[in-house]
């Protein structure tokens, strides 16, 4: 009779200085692979998951079918997400056969000039995304009309995209109606959900105002330039060649914005924004109920006189996002295995020990952050990391958790699009139609939030302490700022 023999093997914890090597190389990889070569970085994501996944296994002692299990739960985590992308894809689709956005277009046309365009667009990107708390319903609606108007009127694409995505997402960072973001930051963080998106107004508003100031300095630099108004008029003409246009085009948008403020869930609410366009395709431009599905499930494909246009309008439908997809799901599998190894932890760890005072504190939280976001490309986990290694530091120093969980949308929130492999980041680049590092350096609000941090860091400004009753304080008494 032979005996069982069982041997248990004792994983190894990673430390800091090898979480960070073998994260800067994984990072390395997928950066040399996507952004200097223009791969598909959904390969090298798996590549890089892969060097992770062999560290954990081989190094580590972890069984890979633990591994696999993280990476599987990871997967499972942006579903919703996932759910949401092919759902706009629909909308996309749809909004453009029922010509509810060349109709958007073609107005815009007619308002705006090339001065007042930008600074418009980022502010009615911005108001829109507050009262409905999504940034990509703006993402793939007035924003994808106004890369159109953006068009027509000579703006290069890159400004125009870094202009909706301002407006987009400082609406999102500080909506307590936006889905997840806030409420997540609110958890992890232990705040009130109003109290954190109060909190958020400090750091994105100003930012969101010089924006709007850049864009209006931009679009000043547009006011000696010769608009060709022949030119806009043959691309309204060839909108209006193709489509029935009439307010009764509003009804898709109108009906969008309403089941997001009676906080009907995310995809059902797109979705059946998506059919309703699939409807008004049909009822309104003439088009056959097969036709109108094809659009639904494969996109629309633009047929008028002006190529520019048409470039604009050939996107949208289910099966167009599937390549998003497979990036989201190769993204959240890397950051699967980085979870289970703990290399963040690790490292985030160590980071915690360094820091004294304030600044540092903040900074330290931010750049951490906005780094891990970067690495593993998934906003949730990074934030969860980040609560873990620095709460107990906000504690120290007497600092509101408030401050942190406002920290956490200014680098998860604000910054996200800006990570080529992150949800976010594909989705603005593949609905806009500009690549993230094309629309980078016009991201305005991205670009001045770590000013934003380190000005309300250094000034105290926007800042809360609580005393030793636990009540929230602008100013410790000088007794407890000493022990701070």
């Amino acid at each position: 009779m032979k005996k069982d023999k069982h041997v248990t093997i004792q994983e190894k914890q990673p430390s800091a200085l090898v979480g960070g090597i073998i994260l800067l190389c994984a990072v390395a990889i997928i950066m040399w692979g996507a952004l200097l070569h223009g791969f598909d970085v959904t390969v090298f994501l798996f590549i890089g998951a892969g060097l992770v996944c062999a560290y954990g296994v081989f190094v580590q002692k972890i069984h890979y079918s633990e591994m696999e299990k993280a990476a599987i739960s990871s997967i499972a985590s942006a579903m919703d997400a996932l759910l949401v992308i092919m759902s706009i894809g629909m909308v996309v689709g749809s909004f453009i056969a029922c010509g509810t956005i060349p109709y958007i277009i073609s107005l815009g046309l007619a308002l705006f000039t090339p001065v007042t365009f930008l600074p418009i667009l980022n502010f009615m990107g911005g108001i829109l995304s507050a009262i409905t708390g999504s940034s990509w319903v703006v993402v793939g609606t007035i924003g994808l009309a106004g890369m159109g108007i953006g068009e027509g009127m000579g703006i290069p694409a890159p400004i125009t995209a870094g202009c909706v995505l301002c407006g987009a997402y400082m609406g999102d960072k500080i909506s307590p109606l936006s889905g997840d973001a806030p409420n997540f930051f609110a958890a992890v963080s232990k705040v009130d959900l109003f109290h954190h998106c109060k909190m958020s107004l400090y750091s994105t508003i100003p930012t969101w105002i010089v924006s709007i100031i850049i864009f209006a300095i931009i679009g000043m630099s547009y006011s000696n330039k010769v608009v060709d108004e022949a030119a806009l008029m043959a691309i309204r003409d060839g909108l209006a060649d193709v489509f029935d246009f009439g307010f009764w085009l509003w009804i898709p948008i109108i009906y969008l914005i309403v089941v997001t403020l009676l906080k009907v869930p995310a995809v059902p609410a797109i979705a059946t924004a998506g059919f309703l366009g699939f409807i008004c395709t049909i009822i309104f431009q003439g088009t056959s109920p097969a036709d109108s599905m094809t659009y639904l499930i494969s996109g629309y494909v633009g047929e008028t006189s002006n190529d520019a246009i048409n470039n604009i309008l050939s996107r949208g439908g289910m099966t167009g996002m599937f390549g998003t997809v497979g990036i989201v799901i190769a993204a959240m599998m890397f950051a699967g295995f980085i979870e289970r190894s703990g290399l963040l932890i690790a490292l985030s760890s160590k980071l915690s020990k360094l820091i004294s005072g304030r600044v540092g504190l903040i900074l330290t939280s931010f750049f951490t952050g906005l780094v891990l976001c970067f690495a593993c490309a998934d906003t949730f986990f990074t934030c969860t990391v980040v609560a873990k290694a620095f709460d107990y530091k906000y504690d120290e120093l007497h600092l509101d958790r408030a401050v942190l969980s406002r920290t956490m949308g200014d680098f998860a929130t604000t910054c996200c699009p800006l990570v080529p492999w992150s949800i976010n980041g594909v989705y603005c680049a593949t609905t806009l139609g500009v690549s993230t590092l094309a629309y980078t350096p016009f991201y305005f609000m991205a670009i001045l939030a770590p000013i934003m941090c380190l000005v309300t860091a250094i000034t105290g400004w926007g800042l809360r302490y609580v005393d030793e009753n636990g009540n929230l304080v602008k100013k410790l008494p000088k007794k407890e700022a000493k022990e701070a």
